[in-house]
């Protein structure tokens, strides 16, 4: 008895939060997301579309790319160096941009930088509208 009035308490709570005029994470309900490859010269390039999970599989090799670059550059290594401490380095970075990545683009349903951008095709209202009603039809950036 005590187990079901803490799950339907936990249920209303859920309910309350969704139900808010103020979702934090709104773009974490978006199901359809774009990855480009952002050129020099202003030209984009799509890498892959579909689930943040598989846009951000897609990303890997940005993001590994740009934290080898930012630690050899720190710590003032050539490319040909291999101190031991570097794979756990990168390992704890990429760990923590992929945070920052998640974070920023569940609030502001994209992420930019100079190389790539990631960004969910549903609008803030659609993801709202999927918060509070579930998606009507999951992978289909029309609906």
């Amino acid at each position: 008895m005590v187990c079901k009035k803490m799950a339907k308490k936990n249920l209303l709570r859920e309910l309350k939060a969704i139900s808010s005029s103020k979702i934090k994470n709104v773009f974490a309900y978006s199901d359809y997301w774009e990855l480009w490859e952002l050129g020099e010269d202003k030209s984009a390039l799509l890498l892959e579309e579909g689930s943040f999970e598989e846009c951000l599989e897609a990303l890997h090799f940005y993001i590994i790319t740009e934290l080898e670059y930012k630690i050899r550059e720190e710590k003032n290594m050539t490319i040909r160096e291999h101190p031991d401490w570097f794979p756990d380095e990168l390992r704890k970075r990429h760990q923590l941009r992929v945070e920052e990545i998640k974070r920023e683009c569940f609030q502001k349903g994209k992420c930019i930088t100079p190389n790539w951008s990631l960004r969910s095709v549903r609008n803030r209202h659609q993801c709202k509208w999927i918060a509070k009603n579930g998606n009507p039809s999951p992978h289909y950036p029309g609906a």
